[in-house]
């Protein structure tokens, strides 16, 4: 393998952004990861922006803030799968908003026409969205711009990296044992991909919590519909008929849906943590770890933060 002076495993959007960000502050990073990007769970992701609310709660709006900020600066550059999209977030029983969400772009209390068939609340907002088909591959090119290198490779223990002395473990489910941390979990998910017969906001049921829910996200000439979370499930693999009872319960919500072509499916098993973990281990002189796992759903809304708090802290002391 390359040898560098940073070493990140993982090559989701989590491993790839904190690779980005030390690369492009003068270290010499390298990338090891079991599954190209390509095959990773941020592949499968929905990727909307926003309106996170997990563990810290002291750190997370930052985290949130600042991944904003850099993506209001990466969707100026074509091709980066980065835009803002008008979403609808609707209820079937309750008129109650997040805290705050007046004051988020976009804020327009949703007319009764505008809500779909079952549902009866509902409000309008702007959401930073990121295609994930573009967004990773736009990723992977800044990180290899910046001089990185990705060398894909199995890493079953920590101890196998020997030849870098600060290693970043953001390596998703994977994570759990790596860190020997039992309290990451696997909370599967997955999307119905279909043709686009013609629909431009994307929409999202609420409250967030229940098993299923009614959501679909247009990507230009595709949708993916959801959405459904199992925190029993160990296989990443889609599953058949849990794709037809979502798009069924889209179609009853948006009959417009009804008219499109299944494409495929998408799915994986969110790294699920009772709190993100971004924080520094003790692993004795002339070594460093630092960890950045547990996201979640979060990992595209959360990774510039985190990334920028992995730069910070090893940055307080470049010379382990």
């Amino acid at each position: 393998m390359t040898t560098a002076n940073v070493t990140v495993i993982g090559a989701g959007v989590v491993g790839l952004t904190t690779a980005i960000r030390l690369a492009e502050h003068a270290h010499t990073v390298r990338i090891v990861t079991a599954d190209p990007p390509a095959a990773t769970t941020s592949a499968a992701a929905t990727a909307m922006v926003g309106l996170a609310f997990c563990e810290p709660m002291d750190r997370v709006p930052g985290w949130e803030a600042a991944t904003l900020a850099e993506l209001d600066t990466v969707r100026t550059h074509p091709g980066s799968g980065i835009r803002i999209q008008r979403c609808l977030l609707g209820s079937r029983t309750s008129d109650a908003t997040p805290p705050g969400i007046e004051s988020w772009p976009g804020y327009t209390p949703a007319e009764p026409d505008d809500v779909p068939v079952g549902f009866s609340h509902g409000f309008w907002i702007d959401m930073t969205v990121a295609d994930m088909d573009r967004y990773l591959p736009y990723l992977v090119e800044r990180f290899i711009t910046a001089g990185g290198v990705i060398d894909i490779a199995h890493i079953e223990s920590l101890d196998e990296i020997t030849d870098s002395p600060i290693v970043v473990n953001c390596a998703g489910l994977g994570a759990g044992p790596l860190a020997d941390d039992p309290t990451l979990t696997g909370q599967w998910g997955m999307h119905v991909v279909i043709d686009n017969p013609g629909i431009n906001a994307a929409f999202m049921e609420g409250p967030p919590g229940p098993h299923d829910w009614v959501a679909w996200m247009p990507h230009g000439d595709r949708i993916l519909i959801g959405g459904t979370i199992d925190t029993e499930r160990t296989d990443p693999t889609p599953d058949a008929e849990t794709g037809k009872r979502m798009l069924s319960a889209a179609v009853a919500a948006n009959p417009l849906l009804a008219t499109a072509q299944v494409v495929g499916y998408n799915s994986g098993l969110r790294p699920s943590r009772p709190s993100v973990r971004v924080e520094e281990d003790d692993v004795g002189v002339g070594r460093r770890l630092i960890h950045n796992y547990g996201h979640g759903s979060l990992g595209v809304t959360l990774a510039w933060g985190c990334a920028n708090d992995v730069a910070m802290i090893i940055d307080t002391n470049p010379n382990p």
